[in-house]
C-alpha cells in the first residue's frame, strides 16, 4: 500500500525501534488517508464551476480528512507527553501529515463550499446594487440592513415604496419652493407697488412744497412790495411834511427877518435924515413887482408910475 508519509528517525536522534513504535501509533489515521488518496484525485486538478454533486462530495471528503487530523492532533498530544525528542518526532509526523491534510482540505473546502461562495459573493453584489438603488431615495444612516436576504418581492414593495415617499416629498418641497416663490413674488409686487405709491406721494408733496414756496415767495414779494410802496409814501409823506416845515419854518424865518428889517428899517427912517428916509420909501416902492395888465390905459399908468418912481429917486438923491 501507498506510503503517504515518510520521515527519517535519525533525523531526531531516536532509535528505529522508538521511531516504529510512534510511527505505528499514527499507523491507524495514516491508513485512513491511503483509501481518501484515490477520491482526492478527482478534486485535485478541478478548475472552474464545479456542478452541485461534486460539491456535495467534496464536502463528505472534507469531513473525512478533518476526522482524520483531529484524531492525529489527539495521538500527537498522547505521545507527545512521553519524551521529548519523541515529542518532536511525533511533531514531524503531526506537521507532515498537517500539512498534506491541510493542502487537500482547502482544495476541498474551496470545491464543496463552492456553490454556498458563488451564492455569497450574489447576494453581496445583489446586497450592494439594491443598496446603490436605496441610496437615491435615502440617507446612508435610513437605509436598513439585510436587503439582500429580501425576496425578490419583498424588495420591489419595499424599494417602490421609499421610492414613492421620496418622490411624495419632492413633490412637497417642489410645492412648497412654489408657494415661497409666489410669496416672494407677492411681497415684490406690493414693494414695488408701496415704492411707486410712496413715490407718487413723494413727488406730490413736492409739487405742493413747490407751489407753497411759489405762495409764499409771491405773498413775500407782495409784502415787500407793499412795504416799499407803505415806505415810500412813508418817506414821501414825511418828506412833504419836512418840506412844508421846512417851508413854513423859512416862511416864519423870513416874515421874523421882514418884521425885524422893517422894524429896523422904520427905526432909521425916524433917525434918519429926508432923503434916507425918501429914498427907503422910494426902494420899498420899487421893489415891488408891478402887476401884469392888458390895457393900453394900464399900460400907460404902468410906465407913468415907473417913470414917476425914477424921477422922485433921481430928485429924492439929489437933495
Amino acid at each position: 500500500m501507498k506510503e503517504i508519509v515518510k520521515i527519517n528517525h535519525e533525523e531526531y536522534g531516536l532509535e528505529e525501534s522508538r521511531a516504529k513504535q510512534i510511527a505505528e501509533a499514527f499507523a491507524t489515521p495514516l491508513q485512513e488517508m491511503i483509501p481518501l488518496e484515490s477520491e482526492y484525485k478527482n478534486f485535485e486538478n478541478l478548475v472552474g464551476e464545479p456542478p452541485k454533486e461534486t460539491c456535495i462530495e467534496a464536502k463528505i471528503l472534507l469531513k473525512k480528512y478533518v476526522s482524520i487530523r483531529t484524531e492525529t492532533a489527539r495521538i500527537h498530544k498522547l505521545e507527545k507527553a512521553a519524551y521529548l525528542g519523541a515529542g518532536r518526532f511525533v511533531d514531524a509526523w503531526k506537521n507532515r501529515q498537517l500539512e498534506i491534510s491541510k493542502e487537500r482540505e482547502q482544495k476541498l473546502k474551496n470545491i464543496a463550499e463552492y456553490h454556498e461562495n458563488k451564492l455569497k459573493e450574489q447576494l453581496r453584489i445583489l446586497g450592494e446594487k439594491r443598496e446603490a438603488l436605496a441610496r437615491e431615495y435615502l440617507e446612508q444612516d435610513e437605509i436598513p440592513q439585510g436587503l439582500s436576504a429580501m425576496s425578490e418581492d419583498v424588495w420591489e414593495g419595499f424599494f417602490a415604496g421609499i421610492k414613492a415617499k421620496h418622490e411624495e416629498k419632492i413633490a412637497a418641497e417642489k410645492k412648497a419652493e412654489e408657494k415661497r416663490l409666489a410669496m416672494e413674488e407677492a411681497e415684490r409686487v406690493e414693494q414695488e407697488r408701496v415704492r411707486a405709491e410712496n413715490k407718487r406721494l413723494q413727488k406730490e408733496a413736492e409739487e405742493r412744497e413747490r407751489k407753497a414756496q411759489q405762495e409764499r415767495k409771491a405773498h413775500e414779494a407782495e409784502l415787500r412790495k407793499k412795504e416799499e410802496a407803505a415806505a415810500a409814501e412813508r418817506a414821501k409823506a414825511e418828506a412833504l411834511l419836512r418840506k412844508e416845515r421846512e417851508e413854513k419854518e423859512a416862511l416864519e424865518a423870513e416874515k421874523r427877518a421882514q418884521i425885524a428889517a422893517e422894524r429896523a428899517k422904520a427905526e432909521a427912517l425916524e433917525k434918519g435924515s429926508d432923503r434916507e428916509k425918501l429914498l427907503a420909501y422910494i426902494g420899498d416902492i420899487y421893489k415891488q413887482e408891478p402887476p401884469k395888465v392888458s390895457s393900453p390905459e394900464a399900460k400907460e399908468i404902468i410906465d407913468l408910475l415907473s417913470t414917476s418912481i425914477v424921477t422922485a429917486r433921481s430928485r429924492a438923491s439929489s437933495l
